[in-house]
């Protein structure tokens, strides 16, 4: 049992690389007023991802395999911003 993404590597390039640049503008425009609309459209992207796997013959593995690829983008853009090591709090 192999994943799709190796017998078919061109479907990781139509899944993987679009869900890689679609997290990559969310957090550039995070703090954008287009950054909602950009989270609108990376929802309706992975929904639109996982329904191609399983058109293209993948099964519930290979929908694991790209939420938790794309699990691991959001985790790393949320991430909270290290703490200032130093005096106190004044």
């Amino acid at each position: 049992m192999d994943l799709i993404f190796i017998e078919k590597p061109i479907l990781s390039l139509l899944v993987l690389v679009p869900a890689l640049v679609l997290h990559a503008v969310a957090y550039i425009l995070r703090n954008h007023k287009f950054g909602k609309i950009v989270e609108i459209i990376n929802v309706a992207f992975h929904s639109a991802s996982i329904f191609v796997l399983w058109i293209m013959g993948g099964g519930f593995e290979d929908a694991l395999v790209f939420v938790l690829f794309s699990s691991v983008l959001a985790l790393l853009r949320h991430r909270p911003a290290p703490e200032k090591k130093g005096g106190e709090n004044k």
